[in-house]
């Protein structure tokens, strides 16, 4: 079962997403919205700079066309373990058909890792 938080890029994760057949991706999506993400993916990772750099470049296969977007998500699903809200944010900019869920046990781990 998916889960919702309040932060604004969440929220906006949260809503129905509207996709372009043509091109696959969110068509609500402004180049602020990706800006802001990504600083959120950085600020994640300023300790694990490896990872937001590995971020990037799967982002960077995905643009260039070497990768789709089903392996896209696989790999940030994988890359973003252990932060459900990175992948809450992430899932506003996928089709639907490619989101990743996100349980209810992993959100309730991350913020008691969190809080501790």
């Amino acid at each position: 079962m998916p889960i919702c938080s309040s932060t604004k890029t969440s929220e906006k994760a949260c809503s129905t997403s509207h996709t372009s057949a043509a091109n696959n991706i969110n068509i609500r999506a402004t180049t602020d919205d990706a800006l802001n993400y990504l600083q959120l993916v950085k600020d994640a990772f300023y300790d694990e700079p490896a990872k937001y750099e590995t971020f990037l470049d799967i982002m960077k296969e995905f643009r260039s066309h070497r990768i789709d977007t089903a392996t896209v998500a696989t790999r940030v699903k994988h890359l973003f373990s252990g932060h459900p809200e990175l992948i809450q944010g992430f899932n506003f900019f996928l089709p639907t058909e490619h989101q990743i869920p996100i349980y209810v046990r992993e959100a309730v781990a991350h913020h008691a890792d969190q809080v501790n």
